[in-house]
């Protein structure tokens, strides 16, 4: 939670650089993007075959990494890291056997 409550406390939710304004309200364009996201990748698992099931974490879990592995598969990267700073992306974490290791600052 503490990312979120950064995030929060920045501002991040409500950017609106490089976002459509959906709304004039900035509750209900934040809504209306997560619908829209929502729509989106529920549409993109349908069209791969991609198992999906909602409010359901370990399917979300299963369903993003396909999606992730279906973006560097299609989009001929050699592994995620590529993709990653091609999507310029400063950090992520990563998810094993041993649980979950927060991602570097770059």
């Amino acid at each position: 939670m503490g990312a979120i409550d950064k995030n929060l406390r920045a501002n991040k939710f409500i950017e609106v650089e490089g976002v459509g304004k959906l709304s004039k309200n900035s509750l209900v364009n934040i809504k209306y993007h997560f619908v829209i996201t929502t729509a989106m990748v529920t549409r993109y698992c349908s069209n791969y075959g991609i198992p999906l099931t909602h409010h359901d974490a370990l399917s979300d879990a299963k369903a993003a990494g396909l999606i992730v592995s279906k973006f560097v598969h299609e989009n001929r990267f050699s592994n995620l890291d590529q993709l990653v700073r091609f999507a310029g992306y400063p950090n992520y974490g990563v998810l094993g056997g041993s649980g979950f290791r927060k991602g570097r600052t770059r």
